[in-house]
């Protein structure tokens, strides 16, 4: 991650540059990241609640791994920072790593289609939970898709922000 941000540094207009609108506005991206991620995460609810109302049998007693490291940074830091890090940074980190730089080198080699596909299993691969792997598959799917309608990656980013904002508001809720 580290690495990541030292080459964002490096090229910070170039990776601003891949933000600005090209073919929908600001309001399209939101209204359109809303309309593909909420339902999404609703979809993911309703299954962790009946998953959930089969507890251990179905092996989702216990929080992921992931939710116990957000767990601990709004614990230790707040919920500012749990915001900061995993509604604001990782969104624009992870974007422009695969919707950005992978997605976009890909596609000049192969079809998008192929390209899509093998980023968003890169996504899904990078992520610790083999629960989460469909929805974080689907997820690198509808946000590859968002890159290459909208023309840039805003779309992506306002549709990650969104999902990892509901996931903020869950664990600050007290609810995941």
């Amino acid at each position: 991650l580290l690495l990541i941000g030292v080459a964002l540094a490096a090229n910070y207009r170039k990776a601003i540059s891949t933000l600005k609108p090209v073919r929908w506005s600001v309001l399209k991206s939101i209204g359109i990241a809303m309309a593909c991620i909420v339902p999404m995460r609703l979809l993911v609810g309703l299954f962790s609640a009946v998953l959930g109302a089969f507890g251990e049998l179905a092996g989702t007693a216990e929080a992921t791994v992931t939710l116990q490291s957000f767990q601990a940074i709004l614990d230790q830091f707040g919920p500012l920072v749990l915001i900061g890090s995993i509604a604001i940074v990782t969104p624009l980190v992870e974007e422009w790593v695969f919707r950005g730089v992978l997605l976009t080198a890909m596609v000049r080699h192969i079809p998008f289609g192929w390209a899509n596909v093998i980023q968003a299993a890169l996504f899904m691969s990078v992520h610790e939970e083999l629960t989460d792997f469909p929805y974080l598959f689907a997820f690198g799917i509808v946000t590859g898709l968002l890159r290459r309608y909208s023309g840039s990656l805003l779309a992506s980013v306002i549709a990650h922000t969104i999902n990892n904002g509901i996931v903020a508001f869950w664990m600050i809720m007290g609810q995941a």
